[in-house]
């Protein structure tokens, strides 16, 4: 009887304390869905802008205030020599209180990421609402305000738009990284440097902020996801695009999906491989105090196109394939390795899987290791597979070729 009189009163107890202490009503705050962080010319200041959720606009009953013509987003705008205290001093410009627990995307300024962006993830790793999982893009040639301020269209919110797109050109095209804030922490105390991609804005930047950017079959300004960052000591230094920032996604084990085009024995024809699956281990070992790294590649793919005229029931053929395709992998990560090595840049990880096989000598490295990276050798092994040839076998140009004869 006693344990029953003791059960009542702790639920008793609990009623009162029951539901969310710190509940915000939806109609008192202002949802966040991308932020750019740029910094002030001739200032140590930032100035950082916000995207905003006109959810007015976004009501398909629309209504007279940010509903019918309204855009669906809302920019707004603070300085502050912390990204602490800019937040707060947009309270000044909203009408509502700022919620950042569905931040999309984050955008970090050319200029700003050239001096550096390791105070900027402190403010993130330390604020109980910003998501680790907001992809992390920084603005090539333009500001990062002017990627905040883009309306785009098929998706009503840009910021979840260029998230998107940056996730999908990642897994099938693989010139650039999608990466999140929490990822980028963890290089940042790592061994090595974080890679993050770049992003640019094809057109008129005045434009792409216009509702006539998305009322147009063909948008006058656009954004384009181009490039992956060089970083030296948390600082952006110079950019790997094209067949050299693939290379990037090759060596870190990041490879989801891409396409290659190989050349043929006749001019200007050519052989298209997808690549399916992709495995890459970096071996790292130390040669008279010096460290080597072996690459070693293991690749699957699928013929996806050819105007070859090359006999596909040949198994020699698709093994000639094999052999070009493991051959310009090779070439494209020698030429990734070249450049990242020339701007003492490591970030391909290199210092991180050697920091893991060997601690101690690494502990001797650390300070002097980009000049170490820069100079160290390496080793590339390529596995090509093509499992397939696609729907069809020989191209139908070969057998155009036989009834020509």
């Amino acid at each position: 009887m006693k344990r029953i009189v003791a059960l009542l009163v702790l639920i008793s107890l609990c009623i009162p304390v029951t539901g969310c202490w710190n509940s915000r009503e939806l109609t008192d705050i202002s949802i966040v869905v991308g932020m750019g962080i740029d910094s002030v010319p001739h200032s140590d200041d930032y100035s950082v802008s916000f995207q905003v959720v006109n959810a007015g606009a976004l009501s398909t009953q629309g209504g007279s205030q940010g509903g019918q013509g309204a855009l669906p987003i809302v920019t707004y705008s603070s300085q502050d020599s912390s990204l602490f205290g800019a937040l707060r001093k947009a309270s000044r410009k909203v009408p509502r209180r700022l919620f950042f627990g569905h931040i999309q995307l984050v955008v970090i300024g050319e200029e700003a990421a050239k001096k550096g962006i390791g105070d900027m993830f402190d403010f993130f790793e330390r604020s109980h609402e910003v998501r680790l999982s907001s992809t992390v893009l920084i603005s090539r040639g333009i500001t990062a305000e002017e990627v905040i301020s883009t309306v785009t269209p098929l998706e009503k919110t840009p910021s979840i738009g260029i998230a998107k797109k940056s996730r999908i050109t990642s897994q099938v095209w693989a010139e650039n990284a999608d990466t999140n804030v929490k990822q980028i922490i963890n290089d940042l105390v790592g061994a090595g440097e974080p890679i993050i991609g770049g992003v640019k804005i094809i057109g008129d930047p005045k434009i792409a902020s216009m509702e006539k950017n998305i009322k147009n079959s063909q948008p006058p300004s656009f954004v384009l996801i181009d490039g992956i960052s060089l970083m030296k000591n948390g600082k952006l230094t110079g950019w790997l695009e094209n067949h050299k920032a693939r290379g990037v996604m090759w060596i870190r084990n990041e490879m989801k999906g891409t396409v290659m085009n190989l050349p043929c024995e006749e001019p200007g024809n050519s052989e298209t491989v997808v690549v399916l699956r992709s495995k890459t281990k970096v071996k790292p070992s130390l040669q008279g105090g010096k460290p080597k790294f072996v690459i070693h590649i293991k690749e699957e793919g699928v013929l996806g196109e050819t105007s070859c005229s090359d006999d596909l029931s040949d198994r020699k053929a698709m093994m000639r394939i094999q052999d070009k395709w493991a051959a310009q992998i090779k070439k494209e990560i020698s030429a990734t390795v070249k450049a990242a090595q020339q701007a003492e840049s490591d970030v391909l990880g290199f210092g991180s899987s050697l920091q893991k096989s060997y601690p101690k000598q690494w502990k001797q490295m650390e300070n002097n290791w980009p000049h170490i990276f820069s100079e160290s050798e390496y080793e590339i092994q390529i596995e090509s597979y093509i499992r397939r040839a696609g729907m069809r076998g020989t191209s139908f140009k070969r057998q155009m070729k036989k009834e020509a004869e």
